[in-house]
């Protein structure tokens, strides 16, 4: 397909810093308030981070191997469908490891509950529980898009690739955002919130997760 409108060798990383600097003023922003509710939140919001950009950037290594190139229009676009015909467990340890971040990363169950006002069980709701106008409008913005990157960067995973067939393959893509919704709606609809100290469990199992993809990457 086409590259992205801005596109350049090592731009997966820039997407990294730029969803850590976005964290990091949500956490600064939510701290301002002077509230230890907030302050609360934003402690448990930067422990998860601990365990989750660590994951996100061994992702991004093994797909940058297999992709052979630093850019993520290189990256996906060098990715083709045969690896999941084949069943590369690389690809199903790495999509598995993207889906666990999607979660963790957009404070959706099992991780968050994103409707609750507990404050002993909110983390990412209490961050913004104080906020208001625009401030919270441009939080739940940045909210919705950080869920449709992780949700691309997925789905990019299962597309077959077109690279004649422009408006087929952003059919494909359309539909796969729709099925990822989907999953993460019978994941909210059928599962519980798991208890603060097992959140750590799961992240330290994508973590395990994406250290055994790289590793396998790099010894084919």
């Amino acid at each position: 397909g086409k590259d992205a409108i801005i596109s350049f060798s090592g731009d997966c990383i820039l997407l990294v810093y730029l969803l850590a600097t976005a964290r990091f003023f949500t956490i600064i922003a939510a701290m301002d308030t002077g509230s230890s509710f907030e302050g609360m939140g934003s402690s448990r919001e930067g422990s998860f981070a601990i365990f989750a950009e660590p994951t996100f950037f061994l992702c991004l290594a093994t797909l940058m191997s297999e992709g052979k190139s630093f850019s993520l229009s290189g990256i996906y676009s060098n990715l083709f469908s045969h690896i999941w015909m084949e069943l590369d467990p690389t690809f199903i340890l790495i999509g598995f490891a993207l889906f666990i971040l999607a979660l963790v990363e957009n404070c959706r169950i099992p991780f968050d509950d994103p409707n609750t006002h507990l404050e002993l069980t909110m983390i990412h709701e209490v961050m913004v529980l104080d906020h208001s106008a625009v401030d919270l409008g441009c939080i739940l913005y940045g909210s919705s898009i950080k869920l449709w990157i992780f949700g691309s960067l997925l789905i990019g995973l299962f597309l077959p690739h077109f690279p004649q067939l422009i408006l087929k393959q952003e059919i494909y893509f359309f539909v796969g955002m729709g099925l990822f919704a989907i999953l993460i709606g019978i994941i909210e609809s059928t599962m519980a919130r798991i208890r603060l100290l097992k959140v750590f469990d799961l992240l330290l199992a994508g973590l395990a997760i994406s250290i055994f993809a790289f590793i396998l990457q790099m010894v084919r």
